[in-house]
Protein backbone atom coordinates (compact mmCIF):
# COMPACT_ATOMS: atom_id res chain seq x y z
CA UNK A 1 0.00 0.00 0.00
CA UNK A 2 1.18 3.08 -1.08
CA UNK A 3 1.70 6.26 1.29
CA UNK A 4 -1.15 7.97 -0.30
CA UNK A 5 -3.63 5.30 0.09
CA UNK A 6 -2.35 4.81 3.94
CA UNK A 7 -2.94 8.71 4.33
CA UNK A 8 -6.21 8.06 5.88
CA UNK A 9 -7.00 6.95 9.03
CA UNK A 10 -9.44 4.76 9.63
CA UNK A 11 -10.31 4.17 13.55
CA UNK A 12 -12.68 1.78 15.60
CA UNK A 13 -13.27 2.13 18.87
CA UNK A 14 -14.25 -0.94 20.21
CA UNK A 15 -14.43 -3.14 23.59
CA UNK A 16 -12.51 -6.54 24.11
CA UNK A 17 -15.14 -9.33 23.18
CA UNK A 18 -17.30 -7.16 21.65
CA UNK A 19 -19.50 -9.20 18.81
CA UNK A 20 -20.57 -6.25 16.83
CA UNK A 21 -16.74 -4.87 17.07
CA UNK A 22 -15.77 -8.42 15.68
CA UNK A 23 -18.18 -8.15 13.00
CA UNK A 24 -17.25 -4.62 12.12
CA UNK A 25 -13.18 -5.24 12.19
CA UNK A 26 -13.84 -8.55 9.74
CA UNK A 27 -15.61 -6.39 7.58
CA UNK A 28 -12.81 -3.84 7.10
CA UNK A 29 -10.30 -6.25 7.30
CA UNK A 30 -11.88 -8.51 4.26
CA UNK A 31 -12.23 -5.18 2.42
CA UNK A 32 -8.47 -4.38 2.47
CA UNK A 33 -9.20 -1.61 4.29
CA UNK A 34 -6.57 -0.75 7.09
CA UNK A 35 -7.82 0.32 10.83
CA UNK A 36 -6.57 1.27 14.14
CA UNK A 37 -8.34 0.19 17.19
CA UNK A 38 -8.74 2.25 20.12
CA UNK A 39 -9.88 -0.55 22.87
CA UNK A 40 -11.98 1.23 26.00
CA UNK A 41 -10.88 -1.83 28.24
CA UNK A 42 -7.39 -0.69 28.01
CA UNK A 43 -7.95 3.74 27.27
CA UNK A 44 -11.13 4.30 29.13
CA UNK A 45 -10.12 7.50 28.83
CA UNK A 46 -10.99 7.37 25.63
CA UNK A 47 -14.78 6.82 26.02
CA UNK A 48 -15.62 9.86 26.90
CA UNK A 49 -13.79 11.48 23.25
CA UNK A 50 -16.12 8.45 21.13
CA UNK A 51 -19.48 9.73 22.77
CA UNK A 52 -18.21 13.43 22.20
CA UNK A 53 -17.68 12.99 18.60
CA UNK A 54 -20.11 10.23 17.50
CA UNK A 55 -23.24 11.20 20.56
CA UNK A 56 -23.14 7.13 20.92
CA UNK A 57 -22.28 5.34 23.58
CA UNK A 58 -22.60 1.97 22.37
CA UNK A 59 -19.30 0.30 20.38
CA UNK A 60 -18.39 -0.07 17.77
CA UNK A 61 -18.16 3.58 16.50
CA UNK A 62 -16.27 4.01 13.31
CA UNK A 63 -14.34 7.34 11.83
CA UNK A 64 -12.39 7.51 8.87
CA UNK A 65 -10.29 10.74 9.59
CA UNK A 66 -12.67 13.27 11.09
CA UNK A 67 -15.94 11.75 9.46
CA UNK A 68 -18.15 9.75 11.43
CA UNK A 69 -19.46 6.13 9.62
CA UNK A 70 -21.20 4.80 12.32
CA UNK A 71 -21.65 1.45 14.06
CA UNK A 72 -21.58 -1.72 12.88
CA UNK A 73 -25.26 -2.22 11.41
CA UNK A 74 -23.95 1.24 9.35
CA UNK A 75 -20.60 -0.07 7.83
CA UNK A 76 -22.79 -3.17 7.00
CA UNK A 77 -25.45 -1.72 5.39
CA UNK A 78 -23.02 0.44 3.55
CA UNK A 79 -21.65 -2.56 2.34
CA UNK A 80 -24.65 -4.14 0.75
CA UNK A 81 -25.09 -0.80 -0.93
CA UNK A 82 -22.08 -1.14 -2.35
CA UNK A 83 -21.38 2.77 -0.77
CA UNK A 84 -18.28 1.39 1.72
CA UNK A 85 -15.88 1.30 -1.12
CA UNK A 86 -16.43 4.43 -2.77
CA UNK A 87 -16.56 6.39 1.06
CA UNK A 88 -13.31 4.92 1.75
CA UNK A 89 -11.86 5.81 -1.51
CA UNK A 90 -13.49 9.48 -1.14
CA UNK A 91 -10.97 9.86 2.29
CA UNK A 92 -8.13 7.50 1.87
CA UNK A 93 -5.83 9.66 0.25
CA UNK A 94 -6.82 12.46 2.77
CA UNK A 95 -4.57 13.02 5.97
CA UNK A 96 -6.40 13.19 9.38
CA UNK A 97 -7.28 16.81 10.05
CA UNK A 98 -9.07 18.79 12.94
CA UNK A 99 -12.10 16.49 14.78
CA UNK A 100 -9.88 12.79 13.56
CA UNK A 101 -9.89 10.58 16.92
CA UNK A 102 -7.14 10.89 18.46
CA UNK A 103 -4.42 7.69 19.00
CA UNK A 104 -3.67 6.66 22.77
CA UNK A 105 0.83 6.70 22.72
CA UNK A 106 0.51 3.61 24.04
CA UNK A 107 -2.09 0.87 22.50
CA UNK A 108 -0.81 -2.21 24.44
CA UNK A 109 -4.59 -3.93 25.94
CA UNK A 110 -4.03 -3.92 29.60
CA UNK A 111 -3.24 -7.81 30.75
CA UNK A 112 -5.73 -9.69 33.15
CA UNK A 113 -3.99 -10.79 36.04
CA UNK A 114 -3.24 -14.38 36.99
CA UNK A 115 -4.33 -16.15 40.11
CA UNK A 116 -0.72 -15.47 41.72
CA UNK A 117 -0.89 -12.35 41.04
CA UNK A 118 -4.10 -11.51 43.31
CA UNK A 119 -3.88 -13.83 45.59
CA UNK A 120 -3.28 -13.04 49.31
CA UNK A 121 -2.94 -15.94 50.92
CA UNK A 122 -5.63 -16.05 54.27
CA UNK A 123 -4.15 -15.30 57.80
CA UNK A 124 -5.12 -18.71 58.71
CA UNK A 125 -3.62 -20.51 56.17
CA UNK A 126 -1.00 -22.20 57.89
CA UNK A 127 -2.85 -22.47 60.76
CA UNK A 128 -5.44 -24.56 59.08
CA UNK A 129 -2.61 -26.79 57.83
CA UNK A 130 -1.64 -27.92 61.25
CA UNK A 131 -5.57 -27.98 62.31
CA UNK A 132 -6.36 -30.28 59.39
CA UNK A 133 -3.03 -32.32 59.90
CA UNK A 134 -4.25 -36.14 60.27
CA UNK A 135 -2.00 -36.85 63.51
CA UNK A 136 -1.13 -34.01 65.08
CA UNK A 137 -4.31 -31.72 63.93
CA UNK A 138 -8.00 -31.60 65.30
CA UNK A 139 -10.39 -35.25 65.48
CA UNK A 140 -11.81 -34.32 62.57
CA UNK A 141 -14.30 -37.14 62.07
CA UNK A 142 -17.87 -38.36 60.93
CA UNK A 143 -20.52 -37.76 64.15
CA UNK A 144 -23.89 -38.76 65.02
CA UNK A 145 -26.51 -35.54 63.81
CA UNK A 146 -28.75 -36.48 66.70
CA UNK A 147 -32.11 -38.29 66.81
CA UNK A 148 -33.74 -39.18 62.82
CA UNK A 149 -30.84 -36.83 61.87
CA UNK A 150 -28.32 -37.36 58.89
CA UNK A 151 -24.66 -38.04 60.00
CA UNK A 152 -22.29 -35.58 59.86
CA UNK A 153 -19.36 -35.99 57.76
CA UNK A 154 -15.65 -34.82 58.92
CA UNK A 155 -16.03 -32.38 62.00
CA UNK A 156 -15.61 -31.36 64.83
CA UNK A 157 -16.70 -29.30 68.10
CA UNK A 158 -16.14 -25.60 68.58
CA UNK A 159 -14.87 -26.60 72.48
CA UNK A 160 -12.40 -29.03 70.57
CA UNK A 161 -11.42 -26.38 68.66
CA UNK A 162 -11.14 -24.00 71.29
CA UNK A 163 -9.15 -26.25 73.47
CA UNK A 164 -6.30 -27.25 70.47
CA UNK A 165 -5.86 -23.74 69.89
CA UNK A 166 -4.94 -23.13 73.71
CA UNK A 167 -3.21 -26.64 74.08
CA UNK A 168 -1.05 -25.80 70.90
CA UNK A 169 -0.49 -21.66 72.22
CA UNK A 170 -2.21 -20.62 68.84
CA UNK A 171 -4.43 -18.62 71.52
CA UNK A 172 -3.79 -17.45 75.21
CA UNK A 173 -6.93 -17.68 76.33
CA UNK A 174 -10.39 -18.92 75.39
CA UNK A 175 -11.49 -15.84 74.59
CA UNK A 176 -8.73 -15.51 72.12
CA UNK A 177 -9.24 -18.96 70.59
CA UNK A 178 -12.93 -18.41 70.28
CA UNK A 179 -11.64 -14.73 68.50
CA UNK A 180 -9.48 -16.79 65.81
CA UNK A 181 -12.40 -19.26 65.48
CA UNK A 182 -14.83 -16.51 64.60
CA UNK A 183 -12.37 -14.99 61.71
CA UNK A 184 -12.18 -18.44 60.11
CA UNK A 185 -15.55 -18.52 59.83
CA UNK A 186 -15.80 -14.72 58.14
CA UNK A 187 -12.68 -15.24 55.79
CA UNK A 188 -14.91 -18.95 54.68
CA UNK A 189 -11.96 -20.90 55.97
CA UNK A 190 -14.71 -22.48 58.42
CA UNK A 191 -18.22 -23.51 58.24
CA UNK A 192 -20.69 -23.65 61.38
CA UNK A 193 -23.08 -26.74 61.00
CA UNK A 194 -25.98 -25.33 62.15
CA UNK A 195 -27.61 -21.94 61.08
CA UNK A 196 -25.87 -19.97 63.69
CA UNK A 197 -23.11 -17.68 62.31
CA UNK A 198 -21.44 -16.60 65.56
CA UNK A 199 -18.99 -19.25 66.71
CA UNK A 200 -19.79 -20.96 70.22
CA UNK A 201 -17.03 -23.31 72.02
CA UNK A 202 -19.45 -25.66 73.22
CA UNK A 203 -20.65 -29.27 71.52
CA UNK A 204 -21.99 -27.54 68.19
CA UNK A 205 -20.06 -28.95 64.77
CA UNK A 206 -17.98 -27.32 62.50
CA UNK A 207 -16.69 -28.12 59.50
CA UNK A 208 -13.94 -26.56 57.35
CA UNK A 209 -14.58 -25.86 53.60
CA UNK A 210 -11.89 -27.26 52.48
CA UNK A 211 -13.77 -30.59 53.97
CA UNK A 212 -16.86 -29.69 51.86
CA UNK A 213 -17.76 -32.30 49.32
CA UNK A 214 -19.28 -29.92 46.59
CA UNK A 215 -18.52 -31.10 43.49
CA UNK A 216 -18.02 -27.87 41.46
CA UNK A 217 -16.38 -27.33 38.66
CA UNK A 218 -14.16 -24.56 40.50
CA UNK A 219 -13.30 -27.54 42.94
CA UNK A 220 -9.43 -26.27 43.03
CA UNK A 221 -8.63 -25.65 46.75
CA UNK A 222 -8.35 -21.80 47.57
CA UNK A 223 -6.38 -20.13 50.51
CA UNK A 224 -6.47 -16.90 48.91
CA UNK A 225 -7.60 -14.27 51.65
CA UNK A 226 -11.48 -13.21 51.50
CA UNK A 227 -12.63 -10.63 48.21
CA UNK A 228 -15.37 -9.00 47.47
CA UNK A 229 -17.54 -10.81 44.70
CA UNK A 230 -17.39 -7.73 42.79
CA UNK A 231 -13.92 -7.51 42.29
CA UNK A 232 -13.71 -11.23 41.75
CA UNK A 233 -16.40 -10.47 39.16
CA UNK A 234 -14.68 -8.16 37.30
CA UNK A 235 -11.36 -10.20 37.29
CA UNK A 236 -13.44 -13.28 35.75
CA UNK A 237 -15.35 -10.86 33.74
CA UNK A 238 -12.08 -9.41 31.70
CA UNK A 239 -10.64 -12.99 31.50
CA UNK A 240 -14.01 -14.21 30.23
CA UNK A 241 -14.02 -11.21 27.17
CA UNK A 242 -10.12 -12.29 26.73
CA UNK A 243 -11.72 -15.84 25.88
CA UNK A 244 -14.60 -14.65 23.96
CA UNK A 245 -12.41 -12.07 21.95
CA UNK A 246 -10.19 -15.01 20.79
CA UNK A 247 -12.82 -17.92 20.24
CA UNK A 248 -15.81 -15.99 19.94
CA UNK A 249 -17.34 -15.87 15.79
CA UNK A 250 -17.59 -13.04 13.90
CA UNK A 251 -21.25 -12.38 14.69
CA UNK A 252 -21.19 -13.27 18.65
CA UNK A 253 -23.60 -16.11 18.33
CA UNK A 254 -20.99 -19.25 18.24
CA UNK A 255 -17.63 -19.92 20.48
CA UNK A 256 -14.74 -22.43 19.65
CA UNK A 257 -15.24 -24.61 22.50
CA UNK A 258 -12.34 -27.34 21.45
CA UNK A 259 -9.80 -24.75 20.82
CA UNK A 260 -10.73 -22.82 24.13
CA UNK A 261 -10.38 -25.90 26.09
CA UNK A 262 -6.88 -26.31 25.03
CA UNK A 263 -5.88 -22.80 25.66
CA UNK A 264 -3.44 -20.88 27.91
CA UNK A 265 -6.90 -18.78 28.38
CA UNK A 266 -8.90 -21.37 29.63
CA UNK A 267 -5.90 -22.63 32.13
CA UNK A 268 -5.56 -18.97 33.86
CA UNK A 269 -9.68 -18.81 33.53
CA UNK A 270 -10.46 -21.95 35.32
CA UNK A 271 -7.40 -21.29 37.84
CA UNK A 272 -9.41 -17.65 38.40
CA UNK A 273 -12.53 -19.48 39.44
CA UNK A 274 -11.12 -20.61 42.43
CA UNK A 275 -11.52 -17.09 43.82
CA UNK A 276 -15.32 -17.60 43.68
CA UNK A 277 -14.96 -19.72 47.04
CA UNK A 278 -13.91 -17.23 48.67
CA UNK A 279 -16.04 -14.27 47.25
CA UNK A 280 -18.20 -12.06 49.92
CA UNK A 281 -21.34 -12.07 48.05
CA UNK A 282 -23.09 -10.11 51.39
CA UNK A 283 -22.38 -6.88 50.19
CA UNK A 284 -23.82 -7.16 46.67
CA UNK A 285 -26.40 -4.77 46.11
CA UNK A 286 -28.91 -5.09 43.51
CA UNK A 287 -27.09 -4.11 39.87
CA UNK A 288 -23.97 -5.99 41.68
CA UNK A 289 -26.09 -9.25 42.11
CA UNK A 290 -27.03 -8.69 38.23
CA UNK A 291 -23.97 -8.35 36.53
CA UNK A 292 -22.35 -10.98 39.11
CA UNK A 293 -24.53 -13.77 38.58
CA UNK A 294 -25.06 -12.87 34.98
CA UNK A 295 -21.40 -12.93 33.81
CA UNK A 296 -21.10 -16.17 36.21
CA UNK A 297 -24.24 -18.05 34.36
CA UNK A 298 -22.33 -17.02 31.22
CA UNK A 299 -19.75 -18.44 32.44
CA UNK A 300 -20.09 -21.47 33.70
CA UNK A 301 -22.37 -22.16 30.86
CA UNK A 302 -18.89 -22.06 28.67
CA UNK A 303 -16.90 -23.87 31.37
CA UNK A 304 -19.50 -27.04 31.14
CA UNK A 305 -19.44 -26.97 27.85
CA UNK A 306 -15.65 -26.94 27.48
CA UNK A 307 -15.18 -29.82 30.34
CA UNK A 308 -18.02 -31.68 29.83
CA UNK A 309 -19.12 -31.29 25.99
CA UNK A 310 -22.29 -29.68 25.14
CA UNK A 311 -25.82 -31.42 25.77
CA UNK A 312 -27.75 -32.77 22.61
CA UNK A 313 -30.94 -34.34 24.45
CA UNK A 314 -33.34 -33.08 26.63
CA UNK A 315 -32.46 -35.53 28.94
CA UNK A 316 -29.05 -34.09 28.84
CA UNK A 317 -30.10 -30.42 29.05
CA UNK A 318 -32.08 -30.82 32.09
CA UNK A 319 -29.12 -32.72 33.37
CA UNK A 320 -27.00 -29.66 31.88
CA UNK A 321 -28.95 -26.94 33.76
CA UNK A 322 -29.45 -28.85 37.41
CA UNK A 323 -25.99 -30.72 38.15
CA UNK A 324 -22.85 -28.42 36.81
CA UNK A 325 -22.35 -25.77 39.29
CA UNK A 326 -19.78 -23.04 41.20
CA UNK A 327 -18.77 -22.90 44.28
CA UNK A 328 -19.27 -19.25 45.23
CA UNK A 329 -18.70 -17.83 48.82
CA UNK A 330 -18.84 -21.76 50.06
CA UNK A 331 -22.45 -22.09 48.61
CA UNK A 332 -23.05 -24.29 45.57
CA UNK A 333 -24.83 -22.63 42.43
CA UNK A 334 -25.91 -24.49 39.69
CA UNK A 335 -27.21 -22.52 36.51
CA UNK A 336 -30.56 -23.47 37.45
CA UNK A 337 -30.07 -21.96 41.01
CA UNK A 338 -28.41 -18.51 39.44
CA UNK A 339 -31.27 -18.15 37.18
CA UNK A 340 -34.28 -19.39 39.05
CA UNK A 341 -33.21 -19.00 42.05
CA UNK A 342 -31.22 -15.73 42.41
CA UNK A 343 -31.74 -13.57 39.32
CA UNK A 344 -35.41 -14.70 39.16
CA UNK A 345 -36.23 -14.00 42.77
CA UNK A 346 -36.76 -17.33 43.63
CA UNK A 347 -39.41 -18.26 41.21
CA UNK A 348 -40.30 -21.16 39.64
CA UNK A 349 -38.52 -22.05 36.43
CA UNK A 350 -39.86 -23.90 33.22
CA UNK A 351 -41.22 -26.71 33.05
CA UNK A 352 -40.62 -27.40 37.04
CA UNK A 353 -43.11 -28.01 40.06
CA UNK A 354 -41.96 -25.78 42.63
CA UNK A 355 -39.59 -22.64 43.38
CA UNK A 356 -35.90 -23.13 43.30
CA UNK A 357 -35.14 -22.91 46.83
CA UNK A 358 -36.91 -24.19 49.87
CA UNK A 359 -38.05 -22.03 52.70
CA UNK A 360 -34.72 -22.17 54.75
CA UNK A 361 -32.14 -21.87 52.24
CA UNK A 362 -29.14 -20.08 52.78
CA UNK A 363 -29.06 -18.82 49.14
CA UNK A 364 -32.19 -17.25 49.58
CA UNK A 365 -30.65 -13.97 50.97
CA UNK A 366 -28.81 -13.48 47.84
CA UNK A 367 -31.40 -12.99 45.69
CA UNK A 368 -32.46 -10.09 44.15
CA UNK A 369 -36.13 -8.73 45.09
CA UNK A 370 -37.44 -7.53 42.42
CA UNK A 371 -37.17 -9.97 38.82
CA UNK A 372 -35.95 -7.45 36.20
CA UNK A 373 -37.32 -9.59 32.79
CA UNK A 374 -34.50 -8.18 30.94
CA UNK A 375 -32.16 -10.90 32.43
CA UNK A 376 -33.64 -13.26 30.19
CA UNK A 377 -31.69 -11.65 26.91
CA UNK A 378 -28.73 -11.69 28.92
CA UNK A 379 -28.40 -14.93 29.66
CA UNK A 380 -26.95 -17.61 27.25
CA UNK A 381 -27.85 -21.34 27.15
CA UNK A 382 -25.52 -22.14 25.23
CA UNK A 383 -28.35 -22.24 22.30
CA UNK A 384 -28.53 -21.15 18.98
CA UNK A 385 -31.88 -19.57 19.78
CA UNK A 386 -29.92 -17.74 22.70
CA UNK A 387 -28.77 -14.09 22.64
CA UNK A 388 -25.35 -13.47 21.49
CA UNK A 389 -22.70 -13.49 24.25
CA UNK A 390 -21.72 -10.13 26.43
CA UNK A 391 -20.49 -9.08 29.85
CA UNK A 392 -21.94 -7.07 32.25
CA UNK A 393 -20.44 -4.74 34.75
CA UNK A 394 -22.04 -3.14 38.12
CA UNK A 395 -22.06 0.62 36.13
CA UNK A 396 -23.19 -0.59 33.02
CA UNK A 397 -25.50 -3.26 33.85
CA UNK A 398 -28.83 -1.13 33.34
CA UNK A 399 -28.19 0.57 29.83
CA UNK A 400 -26.66 -2.63 28.98
CA UNK A 401 -29.49 -4.92 29.97
CA UNK A 402 -32.13 -2.85 27.60
CA UNK A 403 -29.02 -2.84 24.85
CA UNK A 404 -29.36 -6.58 25.10
CA UNK A 405 -33.29 -6.72 25.30
CA UNK A 406 -33.41 -3.80 22.74
CA UNK A 407 -30.94 -5.69 20.30
CA UNK A 408 -33.06 -9.22 20.92
CA UNK A 409 -36.19 -7.79 20.08
CA UNK A 410 -35.62 -5.89 17.65
CA UNK A 411 -32.66 -8.74 15.72
CA UNK A 412 -35.53 -11.60 15.21
CA UNK A 413 -36.88 -11.83 19.03
CA UNK A 414 -40.27 -10.72 18.03
CA UNK A 415 -41.60 -10.91 14.05
CA UNK A 416 -44.63 -9.43 13.07
CA UNK A 417 -46.29 -11.44 9.93
CA UNK A 418 -49.37 -9.28 8.62
CA UNK A 419 -51.66 -10.20 11.94
CA UNK A 420 -49.67 -12.66 13.19
CA UNK A 421 -46.80 -11.61 16.09
CA UNK A 422 -44.52 -14.49 16.80
CA UNK A 423 -42.22 -14.06 19.51
CA UNK A 424 -39.29 -15.98 21.30
CA UNK A 425 -39.78 -18.96 23.09
CA UNK A 426 -38.21 -17.46 25.86
CA UNK A 427 -40.90 -15.16 25.83
CA UNK A 428 -43.79 -18.03 26.60
CA UNK A 429 -41.44 -19.63 29.40
CA UNK A 430 -41.09 -16.66 31.12
CA UNK A 431 -44.42 -15.05 30.78
CA UNK A 432 -44.59 -14.63 34.03
CA UNK A 433 -41.95 -12.25 34.59
CA UNK A 434 -43.12 -9.99 31.75
CA UNK A 435 -46.52 -9.68 32.61
CA UNK A 436 -48.44 -12.89 32.14
CA UNK A 437 -51.01 -12.98 29.86
CA UNK A 438 -49.67 -12.13 25.84
CA UNK A 439 -50.90 -8.87 25.79
CA UNK A 440 -49.03 -7.85 28.85
CA UNK A 441 -46.11 -9.49 27.59
CA UNK A 442 -46.37 -8.04 24.05
CA UNK A 443 -46.97 -4.43 25.70
CA UNK A 444 -43.74 -4.99 27.67
CA UNK A 445 -41.80 -6.03 24.37
CA UNK A 446 -43.42 -2.53 22.72
CA UNK A 447 -41.32 0.08 24.54
CA UNK A 448 -37.99 -1.94 23.57
CA UNK A 449 -39.26 -1.74 19.52
CA UNK A 450 -38.02 0.86 16.92
CA UNK A 451 -40.55 3.25 16.60
CA UNK A 452 -41.62 1.45 13.02
CA UNK A 453 -41.83 -1.77 14.57
CA UNK A 454 -43.59 -0.13 17.66
CA UNK A 455 -46.14 1.37 15.37
CA UNK A 456 -46.40 -1.75 13.70
CA UNK A 457 -47.46 -3.58 16.71
CA UNK A 458 -49.82 -1.27 18.32
CA UNK A 459 -51.59 -1.82 15.06
CA UNK A 460 -51.60 -5.47 15.47
CA UNK A 461 -52.81 -5.11 19.04
CA UNK A 462 -55.82 -3.15 18.40
CA UNK A 463 -57.66 -5.67 16.31
CA UNK A 464 -57.47 -9.34 16.39
CA UNK A 465 -54.07 -11.17 15.97
CA UNK A 466 -52.46 -14.54 16.32
CA UNK A 467 -49.79 -15.66 18.24
CA UNK A 468 -47.45 -18.52 16.99
CA UNK A 469 -44.26 -18.57 19.05
CA UNK A 470 -40.68 -19.77 16.95
CA UNK A 471 -39.34 -22.67 16.96
CA UNK A 472 -36.66 -23.03 19.84
CA UNK A 473 -33.07 -24.00 18.05
CA UNK A 474 -31.23 -25.96 20.51
CA UNK A 475 -28.33 -27.01 18.54
CA UNK A 476 -24.65 -25.71 20.20
CA UNK A 477 -23.46 -22.42 19.51
CA UNK A 478 -20.68 -23.97 18.99
CA UNK A 479 -18.17 -23.58 15.62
Amino acid sequence: MTSEEAACRVVVYSIVGCPHCKRAKHLLSSKGIPYVEINLDAHPDKREEMRKLSSQRTVPQIFFNAFYVGDSSKLHTLEESGDLQALYDQHKAVAPGEGAPSIPKNMDVRAVPALDDVCNPDEHSELLVELRHPETGLPIKDRNGGLFKKKKKRCFTGRELVNWLVSRRKAQTEQDACAISQQMIESLALRPLSREKQFVPDESLYRFWADEKIKSLNNTTCDCRVMEAVEVSELLRKKILQMYDQFLSVDGRAVDYNAMGDSELFEEYTGLTSLLHRANLSTLNHDDKLAFFINIYNALVIHANVSAGPPTTFWQRSKFFNSWSYNIGGHNFTLNDIENGVLRANRVGAGALSRQFRKKDPRLEFCVSVVDPRIHFALVCGAKSCPPIKTYSSANVQEALTLAATAFLGGGGLLIEGNTVKPSKILDWYKVDFGGSIDNVLSWCSSFLEPDKQTELKRVLSGNYNVAYQAYDWSVNSK
